[in-house]
């Protein structure tokens, strides 16, 4: 299991989105973004498997969430089959299994539209509580 914890600062008007892709694989990722217009932090699971996920768990689900002095706060809980999101301190939460290939254990930081600053990117790995 994996902790992350980035801090994006917002400073270019032309950005659309930004965010983090989880459980990068050679085709498939896990999209955890923010869209900017919207003040809407998401999940996004349409690429997530290579294979195709029970019906109704391959979409994206969003909450809206405002930035804080022009930050956006992720902090992302990430197991093997799950990811948990906790946006600007738990004002905003998202939960959803995902169906990451094996060896997908890759992240990549995106921006679309223009560019935005990782001010922090923390990452720690968590020992479970099952032996």
């Amino acid at each position: 299991m994996l902790e992350i914890n980035a801090i994006f600062s917002m400073n270019d008007t032309m950005t659309r989105e930004f965010g983090l892709r989880v459980a990068k694989g050679t085709a498939n990722y896990t999209t955890l973004g923010y869209v900017v217009s919207q003040s809407r932090m998401y999940i996004d699971r349409k690429k997530s498997s290579s294979t195709t996920p029970p019906k109704g768990m391959n979409g994206r689900n969003s909450v809206i969430m405002k930035p804080i002095k022009n930050e956006i706060q992720m902090r992302i809980l990430l197991d093997w089959s799950s990811v948990e999101i906790f946006g600007n301190g738990g004002l905003g939460v998202i939960t959803n299994q995902i169906f990451p290939d094996a060896g997908s254990d890759g992240i990549e930081v995106f921006s679309t539209g223009g560019s935005v600053t990782l001010k922090s990117l923390k990452v720690y790995q968590v020992t479970g509580v099952w032996k």
